[in-house]
């Protein structure tokens, strides 16, 4: 459920390089500042939190430091895996630091109450850690982007594929908080509709133990570091690059792009150590992810959908 650091310094990288042709930039205080608030200690320490860091670090590096003659600056902090936390730690970037956007973003909990903040303080959110399908749903808002995949497209895509592959029984362990909640739901809804049979389910305490680059690049075409600008030039803006090809953003802040369902080879088969994967079917982007006819966004009109 976490992306690893190759697809988000890619993405970073991508979209940091977008459009340099932009005209003289009214960015407030001649800095980008950015905000990555990630698990730097706990759970998802080790998938996403320094490394998320140091992938937007590397990205920066490659941009010279600079956007559009500004110089971006990153903010880092430790959420804890608290929604209290992050929150705490965004409000006093805004009102301290004046931050422009907040990436990371991975408890769903954490991304829930952030989100709501940045909206209503008119700055820039990219989810790429959490997966909750609410965050684009009932939970959308004008001033974020959710990057990767969610519980909807996890369960519409794998779940049913793997059914329809003959696997008709399930028994779900999830995580007990906001995550393993829609994704119990997302995937016991998809296992009965393709006529499969969810047998039982356990939750279990949690825990129990970059993409900011295509913002960039938006600021410098958009000549502007405003949220809503800079949003409405990411949506403009194709995304094909390490992490996706042929992407879209959505009017819901989804970002929408193929999925794909993977069998793990045999040691017999595996030509190498790298050599683990078998594709066993590309899920297109427009089957993966929740319908806007089906969305309960307040961003979507009869027309969009």
């Amino acid at each position: 459920m976490i992306p690893t650091r190759t697809p988000a310094l890619g993405a970073l990288a991508a979209s940091m390089l977008l459009a340099s042709q932009a005209a003289t930039a009214a960015i407030t205080d001649n800095e980008i500042r950015i905000g990555y608030l990630a698990d730097m200690t706990g759970a998802y320490r080790d998938p996403i939190g320094p490394l998320g860091e140091d992938a937007i670090r590397m990205a920066i590096e490659d941009m010279g430091g600079k956007v559009a003659g500004a110089k971006v600056v990153l903010f880092s902090a430790d959420d804890r895996n608290s929604p209290d936390v992050g929150s705490s730690v965004v409000r006093e970037w805004i009102d301290e630091r004046n931050v422009d956007m907040v990436t990371g973003l991975v408890a769903s909990s954490v991304t829930l109450a952030t989100v709501k903040l940045l909206e209503e303080e008119n700055r820039l959110g990219l989810v790429n850690g959490a997966v909750s399908s609410s965050i684009t749903n009932e939970n959308c808002s004008p001033n974020h982007v959710h990057w990767v995949y969610d519980t909807w497209a996890m369960s519409n895509g794998t779940a049913s594929a793997i059914t329809r592959e003959g696997n008709t029984d399930w028994y779900l362990l999830s995580a007990d908080y906001s995550f393993g909640h829609a994704l119990e739901r997302d995937v016991a809804r998809v296992v009965e509709e393709s006529g499969g049979n969810v047998v039982g389910s356990i939750r279990h305490p949690f825990p129990s133990s970059d993409f900011s680059s295509y913002m960039l690049q938006a600021i410098e075409s958009a000549a502007t570091d405003e949220a809503q600008a800079v949003r409405a030039q990411m949506a403009a803006t194709p995304i094909d690059d390490i992490f996706a090809s042929g992407g879209y953003i959505r009017e819901d802040g989804r970002m929408v792009h193929d999925m794909y369902l993977v069998e793990v080879k045999s040691p017999q088969e595996a030509a190498d150590e790298d050599d683990i994967f078998r594709l066993v079917r590309t899920i297109p982007a427009a089957e993966a992810f929740r319908p806007l006819d089906q969305s309960d966004c307040r961003l979507i009109t009869p027309s969009d959908a």
